[in-house]
């Protein structure tokens, strides 16, 4: 059966308007904590969220057993928020992405397609000359079915925001989100969109790849949706068994480093 497009929209929390707002006082925090020992996701990620931006980063490794507790809790979408948690701290953003990668993927319904944990993550601006965070996808394997299903995932891949949310066409996104009205960041500035997505590249014998430019960011959401992106358009195109990484020129390094333990 055809993929809905574009895919359906989880509402998430904003992290980003959480770091904008007054950080959380002892009194509140000790609440959150007893609401978290209750079964409450969203109040165990608040509590790692606010010992994140209390903490220096030498520290903040106090705050992961609150964000697993979280994903423990109410699943994976904790996990590609708490990649935003530590969007400046590039180890521990590695590590929570590689963890959510690793919670939603092989999927129930599509055991043979595999994402490698390392397909979204930040790396040395000097190793080549894409953006430090970018989601560029290749696939290992080489076949008419797989070359379809990149063509179709370039088509959406610069259509999507920094919430996750994929827009139906280059005019919706333009007008959603740089419209009047319209959703914006806790700085007033209109939200990121992940820009740009290239045809697919045929010159490298490790398999056919796609490249994006998200403009130097990434955020949890966004990473996630541009996965499904992927792996949804190889089933619709038939494939059954894939195995997606990172694009990185002949030579780069990849720096994966294994994600937490649960």
């Amino acid at each position: 059966m055809p993929i809905s497009r574009p895919l359906p929209y989880e509402e998430l929390l904003d992290v980003d308007a959480l770091w904008a707002g007054e950080p959380p006082g002892d009194g509140e925090i000790r609440r959150l904590q007893d609401l978290a020992h209750d079964g409450d996701a969203e109040a165990s990620f608040r509590v790692g969220l606010a010992l994140v931006r209390r903490l220096p980063p030498s520290h903040r490794d106090v705050a992961d057993p609150w964000f697993s507790g979280a994903v423990a809790l109410g699943g994976s979408t904790w996990a590609w928020l708490a990649t935003d948690a530590y969007i400046q701290d590039p180890l521990r953003y590695r590590e929570w992405m590689a963890r959510a990668i690793g919670a939603e993927y092989p999927r129930p319904e599509a055991p043979g397609i595999h994402v490698a944990p390392d397909t979204v993550e930040p790396i040395d601006a000097s190793d080549w000359d894409m953006s430090p965070i970018s989601a560029c996808f290749q696939v290992a394997e080489t076949t008419d079915a797989v070359l379809t299903a990149l063509g179709a995932a370039s088509a959406r891949l610069g259509r999507v925001d920094e919430r996750g949310r994929e827009y139906a066409s280059d005019e919706e996104l333009i007008e959603l989100v740089h419209g009047p009205g319209t959703p914006r960041r806790p700085d007033g500035e209109a939200l990121l969109t992940s820009g740009w997505a290239g045809d697919p590249g045929l010159d490298d014998p490790r398999g056919p790849y796609v490249l994006t430019d998200t403009n130097g960011g990434m955020w949890g959401p966004m990473a996630r949706t541009l996965i499904r992106i992927v792996v949804d358009e190889l089933l619709d195109a038939g494939v059954t068994d894939a195995h997606i990484g990172p694009y990185r020129p002949s030579g780069a390094p990849r720096h994966f480093r294994p994600a937490p333990t649960a």
